[in-house]
């Protein structure tokens, strides 16, 4: 049975450690590769994702980003079929680009990104 990938936000470089020790552990090294490319022809869905920033939590909108997050990447485990089972989006908060998109304070762009993101992950969970 299959119930579709799990997508994740990761703050930081010492949680991204932690997440990802437990699937070295469960799958080959290999299986944690960069960048999903949800959009793409390998994967395709709704939104053309090529242009992905970093988006950044309501919280540090005045530093704009978290510890050491500075740069944003997205991470992806595979099955052994190629098929997305979880998505990490290190150092960006797409939790808080959906749960303040309707406040005028946060940036508009950050929820646009988030929102694409989301019902590109969805589809692909639907979808694969």
């Amino acid at each position: 049975m299959s119930i579709g990938p799990l997508f994740e936000t990761v703050i930081d470089q010492d949680l991204l450690a932690g997440f990802l020790a437990p699937a070295h552990s469960l799958q080959a090294p290999d299986a944690v590769d960069q960048a999903p490319h949800f959009g793409r022809s390998e994967a395709p869905t709704v939104f053309d994702l090529d242009d992905r920033y970093r988006i950044t939590g309501a919280e540090h909108l005045v530093t704009g980003y978290k510890k050491d997050g500075k740069v944003a990447r997205w991470q992806g485990i595979y099955d052994d079929k190629g098929r997305v089972m979880v998505t990490i989006s290190l150092n960006s908060d797409i939790g808080d680009s959906w749960e303040w998109s309707d406040t005028p304070e946060y940036p508009l762009k950050f929820s646009d990104l988030g929102m694409r993101l989301g019902v590109n992950y969805v589809v692909y969970a639907m979808t694969h």
